[in-house]
């Protein structure tokens, strides 16, 4: 087997794709387990299936939700709202980060629990209920004093 410019990568053959790139892998999260040669483009496929269902889960949370935002009603694009933990000190994690697999040991019922402590915003009205005004506001602002203080002059900063 020729070696190539990774240490850990080398060029076998996979049931499924034939020649290919392999690469070691350590098996199990303990050391001494030992390592395992593992099909990059398999590896490659796993991940984009992952990546889908995990796209689609959020999506059913979203749609469970009525897929608008709860306060403007926005609901052209869904994908992109988010949530709002209403209450932070009952917050016990990111809700996005969780769906994406960045947190370990967090089960679905654990994310739909988080859920229910959440709102639905659009990202103009998450944005404006974390700093009290609009993005649009702040674009609209011409003058250099406003932008020196964080805004709009009739702006609630939180």
């Amino acid at each position: 087997m020729k070696k190539n410019k990774f240490k850990d990568r080398f060029m076998g053959d996979c049931k499924k794709h034939g020649r290919t790139e392999f690469r070691m892998e350590k098996q199990g999260s303990k050391s001494g387990q030992g390592l395992y040669a593992r099909c990059c483009e398999c590896q490659r496929l796993q991940n984009i299936k992952k990546r889908i269902q995990r796209q689609a889960y959020a999506c059913s949370l979203i749609k469970n939700r009525g897929a608008t935002c709860q306060r403007c009603g926005y609901e052209e694009y869904p994908e992109i709202l988010q949530w709002h933990h209403t209450d932070p000190e009952k917050k016990s994690f990111e809700i996005s980060q969780a769906i994406q697999g960045h947190r370990k040991g967090v089960t679905k019922d654990m994310i739909e629990e988080e859920v229910e402590l959440c709102e639905l915003l659009c990202p103009n009205c998450h944005f404006k209920h974390h700093t009290g005004y609009s993005y649009h506001e702040l674009m609209e602002s011409t003058n250099q004093d406003d932008i020196d203080r964080g805004g709009p002059q009739n702006a609630i900063t939180v």
